[in-house]
């Protein structure tokens, strides 16, 4: 995905905000700290013996996402922002231009322990210059920063992250001049001066470059302050798109050309017009169907439903099985079609 896509993306949509307390669910997957083995080994013999994948979900917390992929989910209920950052005024204010880590915004110790390094992955917060066209944040796949031309392209940590990797091949610490490392130079030093970081600090490494992301200023369309809880929201938003990074969820299917593909091709037009009905579909302008094709994007369906999972405890989490279309049973699950969105993404694995 290239920055004009990203910062051009319908990424974040006043949609997404709930206006409620923050308790999301973030999912995770099997390169995380948090993944339980042994209920994933669970989940595996109770689907070979013909368990249903509610059933599954309410034993063992493990399911397969909209790309078949299985996946576990942590609680965001005790997440918040750092009460020295004045987060929420430097975004209302749209002001403030500034690096820094997620750890020294939001407060999240089970993200933490889920993916070790996460808390310093890059975070922008920077003036929104336009109103009409604002994307709240942005999720930036392959980091912001860098050369853009090496195998990780815009990949790269900032000082805070450059000096876990320096501590874990035993290099004095740098000072923080506001520097961002591009990936690929960092990975072409470590070989040319034979240094060799433990897998874990391996694990820091990859996990500080994929998750960055930019939070852009200004109040809500509608004239109003954005709220702590929308900015907790909108930043976990933002990270399951890097957790997606991580696990490889998602690889190939960046916004604007899964937007083009879906409202270009007929056969994915035929699937969103079954959502619409025919007629209403055919009337919509083409800025509106690029924006459905968004909408059902699968990344983009699985970071809102980590917004939708709200006030909900373990037990309940349990009993409201998450990958399926929400209902009047059940309002905790996808706000799309699941089977339109995997229609979708096998024709755009396909073309």
């Amino acid at each position: 995905m290239k920055l004009d896509e990203i910062i051009n993306s319908w990424e974040n949509r006043p949609q997404a905000f709930t206006g409620q307390k923050t308790d999301v669910a973030t999912f995770i997957g099997p390169n995380s700290e948090s993944w339980d083995k042994g209920m994933y080994e669970e989940a595996l013999r109770m689907e070979q013996s013909g368990y249903s994948p509610e059933h599954i979900w309410s034993k063992t917390g493990n399911g397969k996402g909209l790309d078949g992929e299985w996946r576990q989910e942590i609680s965001d209920h005790n997440a918040n922002i750092t009460p020295w950052s004045n987060l929420v005024d430097k975004v209302n204010n749209n002001n403030t231009s500034e690096y820094s880590s997620l750890w020294e915004y939001l407060q999240h110790d089970d993200l933490g322990k889920a993916y070790p390094g996460i808390m310093r992955s890059q975070v922008g917060v920077l003036p929104s210059e336009g109103e009409d066209n604002r994307s709240y944040a942005s999720h930036f796949p392959q980091g912001l920063g860098g050369d853009g031309e090496g195998k990780t392209k815009w990949a790269s940590i900032n000082t805070d992250g450059m000096n876990t990797v320096f501590k874990a091949i035993g290099q004095p610490e740098q000072e923080d001049k506001g520097q961002v490392y591009d990936l690929d130079v960092i990975n072409q030093w470590l070989v040319d001066n034979n240094k060799n970081p433990s897998e874990k600090a391996l694990q820091y490494h990859n996990n500080m470059a994929l998750p960055n992301q930019v939070l852009w200023g200004g109040k809500k369309v509608d004239g109003s302050m954005r709220t702590k809880d929308d900015i907790i929201s909108t930043m976990l938003h933002e990270n399951q798109h890097g957790i997606q990074s991580l696990e490889g969820w998602g690889d190939g299917v960046a916004n604007q050309p899964w937007k083009d593909f879906v409202s270009g091709n007929s056969e994915a037009n035929n699937i969103l017009g079954q959502v619409w009905g025919h007629d209403r579909w055919d009337s919509f302008p083409e800025d509106y169907k690029q924006y459905e094709a968004y909408y059902h994007q699968p990344v983009e369906v699985e970071a809102r439903l980590t917004q939708s999972r709200q006030n909900l405890d373990e037990e309940q989490r349990r009993q409201h099985f998450p990958f399926e279309a929400k209902s009047n049973a059940n309002p905790y699950g996808y706000d799309v079609n699941p089977n339109a969105v995997k229609g979708l993404l096998d024709l755009f694995n396909n073309r």
